[in-house]
């Protein structure tokens, strides 16, 4: 009897504990796979904001003017512009950027669990034979995951990040002499924390975790009956 109830219990604790490990991962998918999830960054609605040349510009979601999204670039200087944002350098060329949110009011870092972008680069008309581009993609936090490094195809580069509370994403260009520009559009972001939360939003189980803990609970309730049969 006795054995058969720890027998129950350290299933039941088992499973818990393979549902402990499945921890997110930082992840970078080509393609806009936010779905609808995400929500478009705007500039002409939003308050308080700078728009550039400078440094460091921002934008809105277009569903909460008060959150607004940071790029910050430690090579160009920045200006944001449209309503769905488009950000562009002053000389035309993006070559490195990093992403992060806020709330207005109190300047209270926010994270984001989705971030979806499209990189377009344009070349030189005329340019000869073997132009070329690359993007790497970083953030914070990131499981230990990446960098990620894709090449970018002249015209729309649409890209997801995903699998984090990230307090920021950022993303470094190169290329090889001939690229004229590389400027952001259509970005989109989701997961936000709520302002107060401490900037990591409250976590919600995932269906695969909330199965073990039922099987779990279910060996033990089998322990318990079989003890009281006995």
């Amino acid at each position: 009897m006795i054995r058969n109830t720890w027998l129950g219990i350290l299933a039941g604790a088992a499973l818990l504990g393979v549902s402990g490990t499945a921890n997110a991962a930082f992840i970078v998918q080509s393609g806009n796979l936010g779905g609808g999830s995400v929500q478009n960054v705007i500039s002409n609605a939003c308050t308080g904001t700078v728009t550039g040349p400078a440094s460091s510009v921002q934008g809105c979601l277009n569903s909460d003017n008060d959150t607004f999204v940071n790029f910050a670039s430690s090579t160009d200087q920045l200006q944001i512009t449209g309503g769905q944002a488009t950000l562009s350098a002053v000389d035309d060329i993006i070559n490195q950027l990093t992403i992060s949110a806020y709330y207005n009011p109190t300047a209270e870092a926010l994270t984001f669990g989705t971030l979806v972008l499209d990189i377009q680069w344009d070349i030189t008309p005329g340019s000869p034979a073997g132009a070329s581009a690359s993007v790497t993609f970083t953030a914070d936090p990131n499981s230990g995951a990446g960098p990620f490094v894709f090449s970018l195809g002249n015209g729309n580069n649409f890209f997801t990040i995903s699998g984090e509370d990230f307090a920021s994403v950022s993303f470094d260009v190169t290329g090889n002499g001939r690229v004229v520009g590389i400027e952001l559009k259509q970005v989109r972001i989701g997961g936000v924390s709520e302002p107060g939360n401490g900037g990591g939003g409250f976590p919600v189980p995932e269906p695969a975790t909330l199965g073990l803990l039922g099987a779990g609970l279910l060996g033990l309730g089998l322990a318990r009956r079989r003890r009281r049969k006995a």
